[in-house]
C-alpha cells in the first residue's frame, strides 16, 4: 500500500490556491486511487467590459477503483464537484476492455458528465445570463480492434452521446445581431461510428484511413458536424522531438 499527501499551491491563475491530495493501494489485482482538489479562495476575478466578477469556489473528488486480470481491466471512477453556485454535482465513469486474443481487443465504457456555464456566459454584461446551470450528458462508446499483421491495424468503434440543458446564444429578435445565452430544456443525442486502418509503412511512417459517420437520433444531420466523413493521417517520427502529421478530411 501507498498513501501519499502534496499540497500544491499557485497555480498561475491569479490568486487561485489549490490543494491536492492523493492515496493509491494494490491488493490482489485491484488497484483505488483518489484525488481531491480545491480552490480555496474563491478570488478568481474575471472581466469583462471592465466589470470585475468574484469566481465562485469549487471542488473536486475524484475516487477510482481498478481491476485487472489477464485478459481483463475493469475500472469504475466517480466523481463529485461542489461548486458555490450550482451545488453538488455528481458524475461517473465504468469502463472496460478484454483481449479476445493476442492480436484483438474488445473495450467499452460508460459515463456521465457535466459542463458548468462559463464566466463569459454568466456574467458578460452584452450576453450573459446568471440564471445558467449545467449541462449534463451521458456517453457511450465500444471499440473493437484487431493487429491483422505486423504493419497493419483494423479498428471499429460505436459512440452514442446524449446532452441536456444545452447552453445555446439565441439571438433576439430571432435573425438579429443582438442577444444572450440561454439554456434550452431539449435532449439532444448523437450517434455514430467510425472505421479506421492503421498502416504501418516503417517504423517511423504510418499512415491512417477512417471513414466515420455521425447523425442526430432521428438519422439527420447535425448542424456543423459533417455526417459522412472520410480522413487520410500522414505521420513521420523523424526523432525523439519531431513528429510530422498531415491531415485530409
Amino acid at each position: 500500500m501507498c498513501i501519499r499527501d502534496r499540497p500544491i499551491l499557485g497555480d498561475g491563475l491569479l490568486n487561485k490556491t489549490s490543494n491536492l491530495s492523493m492515496a493509491s493501494c494494490c491488493d490482489h489485482g485491484i488497484y483505488i486511487l483518489v484525488w481531491s482538489f480545491a480552490n480555496t479562495s474563491g478570488n478568481d476575478l474575471y472581466a469583462g467590459n471592465n466589470t470585475l466578477h468574484p469566481r465562485e469556489s469549487a471542488s473536486d473528488t475524484v475516487f477510482e477503483v481498478q481491476s485487472c486480470k489477464a485478459q481483463l481491466n475493469n475500472t469504475l471512477a466517480i466523481r463529485n464537484d461542489g461548486h458555490s453556485a450550482f451545488g453538488e454535482q455528481f458524475s461517473f465513469r465504468i469502463s472496460s476492455a478484454y483481449e479476445l486474443s493476442k492480436n484483438a481487443n474488445l473495450k467499452g465504457s460508460y459515463g456521465t458528465g457535466f459542463r458548468s456555464p462559463s464566466l463569459y456566459e454568466l456574467y458578460d454584461s452584452s450576453n450573459g445570463n446568471a440564471d445558467l446551470k449545467p449541462e449534463k450528458s451521458s456517453n457511450f462508446d465500444l471499440e473493437y480492434s484487431n493487429n491483422l499483421n505486423d504493419s497493419l491495424k483494423f479498428k471499429v468503434a460505436y459512440f452514442s452521446n446524449e446532452t441536456e440543458d444545452i447552453i445555446n446564444w439565441v439571438a433576439n429578435p430571432p435573425g438579429g445581431w443582438v442577444g444572450k445565452y440561454e439554456q434550452t430544456s431539449t435532449k439532444k443525442k448523437r450517434e455514430g461510428f467510425e472505421i479506421s486502418n492503421i498502416y504501418n509503412m516503417s517504423e517511423s511512417t504510418s499512415l491512417d484511413m477512417s471513414y466515420s459517420y455521425i447523425a442526430d437520433e432521428n438519422g439527420g444531420k447535425i448542424i456543423r458536424v459533417p455526417r459522412n466523413q472520410l480522413g487520410l493521417n500522414l505521420g513521420t517520427q523523424f526523432n525523439d522531438c519531431l513528429l510530422y502529421t498531415s491531415d485530409a478530411a
